[in-house]
C-alpha cells in the first residue's frame, strides 16, 4: 500500500507500507464466540445472526442418542437428541410390535402387525386368511347387495 506524506513546507513524498494483517474488510463479518471463530462473508454472517448454522451433527457417545453440532461459521453449538428407532417384534409367535431405538433400546410405541398368509373360501360368501406368525384367522363377508 502506497500513502502519501508531506513534509513541513508542503512537498509530498510517497512512502511504501505494508498492509495491516487484520485490517478489517467491510464485505467481512466477525461471526464468532471464542478462538472457534472465523471470518466469514456478511451474507453467511446474517445466516449466523437468524439462526441458520452449517455444521455436522455428531453423537456424543456409542448407546446414547444425544447429538451436538458446531456451527462452522461461527462456532456456536447446539444440542439435540435423534434417534435410529425401528419396529421390533416383541416376542416369538406373536404380533405385538414394539417400536424401539437401535441405539439407546428407548421404547416409543407399540402396535400389532399381522403376517397373513393366503386368502381362502370359509364358507358362501366369507372369506378369510390365518396371520403365519400367530395363527389368528380374520374372516369377512364377500357379498355384494344392489
Amino acid at each position: 500500500m502506497t500513502q502519501l506524506h508531506t513534509d513541513s513546507k508542503g512537498t509530498a513524498e510517497s512512502i511504501s507500507a505494508a498492509p495491516a494483517a487484520s485490517a478489517p474488510s467491510e464485505d467481512m463479518q466477525d461471526t464468532g464466540q471464542g478462538e472457534g471463530r472465523t471470518r466469514v462473508p456478511w451474507y453467511a454472517a446474517m445466516l449466523c445472526r437468524v439462526g441458520i448454522h452449517t455444521g455436522r451433527w455428531e453423537y456424543l457417545a456409542e448407546g446414547q442418542c444425544t447429538q451436538m453440532r458446531e456451527c462452522r461459521r461461527c462456532a456456536a453449538t447446539k444440542v439435540r437428541t435423534k434417534h435410529q428407532r425401528e419396529w421390533r417384534y416383541a416376542r416369538d409367535g406373536r404380533c405385538e410390535q414394539i417400536r424401539t431405538c437401535k441405539r439407546c433400546n428407548a421404547v416409543s410405541g407399540e402396535r400389532t402387525k399381522h403376517q397373513w398368509g393366503e386368502n381362502y373360501t370359509v364358507a358362501n360368501w366369507r372369506e378369510g386368511h390365518r396371520c403365519k406368525r400367530c395363527g389368528v384367522v380374520e374372516t369377512w363377508d364377500t357379498s355384494y347387495d344392489d
